[in-house]
């Protein structure tokens, strides 16, 4: 029987751009390990912050142990300045109390050399003496004697006087000095307290960041290595699944040759041994059309065989399947066997269920070795799987 030519072409016009469009697309078990990867990237990167977190953690302790240690310093520098201080406030007062003290008598050493210069003026002392007689003669001793000890002691109250004026004065430039070296003493510590108040402060204040950020870290990286897990156990069970489920073990043999390929439903067997990966409608992520066939992940050069008897009606390569063999098996049902390494029959011959038609390969452009498998039934793709015997 020849196979349509229209057939032919509808198979390479509608099946060939989505045929192989790129069997890595993934399927739930691809989902997982790209999943699974980009936790295991997650988790190191966290962790990585986590260290991070933990060196500025230490960083910042160190800094607030050294802050401490100068506050202390401080403590006892302001301690020492508080002595040094009441010191300098008693010397403030004590001088305040000699400056007033020298005030007052000053203010009475005024008053005695007022005094004197007023007996002066009323005992005649600043006049000029006229002397006519013996008695003016003896006047003028007694005044002389009198002018004498007043010019004496106006010249002690005045050398006092003075002498008051230049220790008053030499006081108080003392206790301006003294409480401008207060001021400033009392000036430096506050400023290097609130310094280091706030260096401490900022120390304190980058800890309980640190704390933050690690304990949300730590929390990060538990829930990442819980859904690693999760992954993980996604992964086995989608291996137990495949080991269950689709390891095509066996091939076709002849037991059913000669019966109609339409009563075969669930009894045929996969065209190789190996894992389905990809199955009939499956979504093409890059497309958005689904598989119309199943792939068979398989070693290269592992035999291709025939699912059926039927009547070869193409060996040779196509675009989008690579080696590709089709087999006539009557009644409008076809099977299609893509991505062989090699084909090892001829358009027009015959074969058997179980005749070897071709190897594993991957001429279709895929990065793995695998056989893409179709069942068609008057040229509609069905589900192989619904065709095939894979667990008995």
């Amino acid at each position: 029987m020849i196979f349509r030519p229209a057939l032919l072409k509808y198979l390479a016009l509608v099946c060939a751009c989505l045929f192989f469009e790129n069997l890595s697309a993934q399927t739930e078990e691809q989902k997982a390990i790209n999943a699974k990867q980009k936790t295991e990237e997650a988790i190191k990167k966290t962790e990585r912050d986590l260290r991070n977190k933990e060196r500025e953690k230490q960083k910042a302790e160190k800094d607030l142990k050294k802050s401490d240690k100068q506050l202390q310093s401080i403590t006892k520098k302001l301690k020492k300045l508080g002595t040094q201080q009441t010191e300098l406030e008693s010397e403030i007062e004590d001088l305040t109390r000699q400056i007033d003290n020298l005030e007052e008598q000053k203010e009475l050493e005024a008053e005695q050399l007022s005094e004197i210069v007023k007996q002066q003026f009323v005992l005649g002392i600043t006049r000029p003496p006229v002397i006519s007689d013996q008695k003016d003669l003896e006047h003028f001793e007694v005044q002389s004697v009198y002018r004498k000890k007043i010019m004496i002691a106006q010249s002690t109250l005045l050398d006092r006087y003075t002498d008051r004026l230049k220790r008053i004065d030499r006081l108080t430039r003392r206790k301006l000095s003294k409480q401008r070296q207060l001021e400033k003493n009392e000036k430096l510590a506050k400023t290097e307290r609130n310094r280091v108040r706030e260096q401490h402060a900022r120390s304190a204040k980058e800890i309980r960041s640190a704390e933050r950020g690690i304990a949300a870290d730590e929390k990060q990286i538990k829930r990442l290595r819980d859904d690693y897990k999760r992954l993980s156990d996604t992964l086995a069970a989608i291996e137990r699944r495949r080991a269950e489920e689709a390891k095509n073990l066996s091939r076709p043999d002849q037991s059913a040759d000669g019966k109609r390929f339409a009563k075969l439903k669930g009894k045929l067997r996969l065209p190789t041994v190996g894992t389905v990966t990809t199955k009939f409608g499956q979504a093409r992520t890059s497309s958005g059309l689904t598989w119309e066939g199943i792939f068979i992940s398989a070693k290269y050069g592992t035999p291709v065989v025939s699912i059926e008897k039927g009547v070869v009606v193409h060996a040779d390569w196509l675009r989008g399947f690579g080696n590709l063999v089709i087999i006539d098996h009557g009644e409008g049902f076809y099977s299609l066997y893509g991505n062989n390494r090699t084909i090892i029959v001829e358009e027009g011959q015959t074969v058997y269920a179980g005749t070897s038609i071709g190897t594993v390969g991957n001429s279709g452009g895929l990065k793995e070795p695998g056989s893409y498998f179709e069942i068609r039934i008057k040229g509609a793709p069905v589900d192989p799987l619904g065709w095939v015997n894979i667990k008995s």
